[in-house]
């Protein structure tokens, strides 16, 4: 390996012959590189979501808008599907037919206690959507996956997906406007975090699946079986029935947290699971 100048007096270095390595970029010079970039329009986490919040309640984060994440990811496929390998797949739909994935989770990280995103990608990339490459980040923030701020995020994020289902939009690639829809096809959560999306108890509780009647004293049985039928151990529930105990469990946590009844928060949690089980004894009735 040599180090020489070339005829600008510039320095460079060489390894075996005629074999230049790149130099290294200083870490300034990168980053103002990056954050060149335009990544679309990002919204502060602790200042849209946690109006009227507690301090200790209130969370830092970043998210972008759904929509124009979208858009700008549409059309940075359409304009580069010819350039890959693995073609986009439109499942026998008109181009520019995206079916879209979305889901969150969070995890334990280091000091900060957790660690929550969300990302989304597209189903038309074929198998390259289990790769790391395809998955863009649509929310990041340092909290819980459970709190406050982010069930708030996650309505207005309802809301969107199904204002995005309704329309059809237009992106212009290669001068030509090309028109795309999205459908969104796969939300991939973990239970605990799908119980929580659902307004329902989380994994931990006796019955802990949002779509069937297994419980903690017969998960053990390997030999049961799932389905409608009578004769299967396990039904998906009921979901009018589900609904009405809901309904049942609302006045019982408002009756337990009343003023007159001077319970503590793990009591009252402790009595509710309690009242939901008892509730669940009666395979025609579901918890909530």
């Amino acid at each position: 390996m040599i180090s020489n100048e070339d005829n600008t007096g510039k320095s460079h270095v060489k390894f075996m012959k005629s074999s230049l390595i790149s130099k290294l970029m200083p870490y300034k010079q990168l980053m103002t590189k990056v954050n060149a970039i335009n990544i679309g329009t990002l919204h502060d986490v602790r200042e849209t979501l946690c109006n009227g919040l507690d301090d200790a309640d209130k969370v830092d984060g970043k998210y972008r808008n759904l929509t124009e994440l979208l858009l700008r990811l549409a059309q940075f496929y359409l304009e580069f599907n010819k350039h890959r390998v693995d073609k986009l797949n439109w499942f026998g739909k008109e181009v520019g037919s995206f079916k879209v994935v979305i889901g969150g989770d969070g995890t334990p990280f280091g000091k900060d206690d957790t660690a929550l995103s969300w990302l989304v990608s597209f189903l038309n990339c074929g198998p390259r959507v289990c790769s790391h490459e395809e998955n863009f980040l649509l929310l990041g923030a340092n909290c819980k996956e459970d709190c406050e701020p982010i069930r708030r995020y996650v309505c207005n994020l309802a809301d969107e997906i199904n204002e995005v289902e309704k329309k059809t939009f237009s992106v212009n690639v290669d001068d030509k406007d090309i028109t795309v829809s999205f459908s969104f096809e796969m939300f991939p959560n973990d239970m605990k975090y799908l119980a929580f999306l659902a307004g329902e108890l989380s994994n931990s509780a006796k019955y802990f699946s949002s779509f069937a009647n297994v419980n903690k004293d017969d998960i053990t049985d390997v030999t049961a079986t799932f389905g409608v039928k009578t004769s299967k151990k396990w039904q998906p529930w009921g979901y009018a029935q589900r609904i009405a105990i809901a309904g049942a469990v609302a006045k019982k946590k408002q009756e337990l947290g009343s003023s007159s009844s001077h319970l503590k928060p793990a009591t009252i949690r402790q009595k509710v699971t309690s009242f939901i089980a008892q509730k669940s004894l009666d395979r025609n009735s579901p918890p909530c």
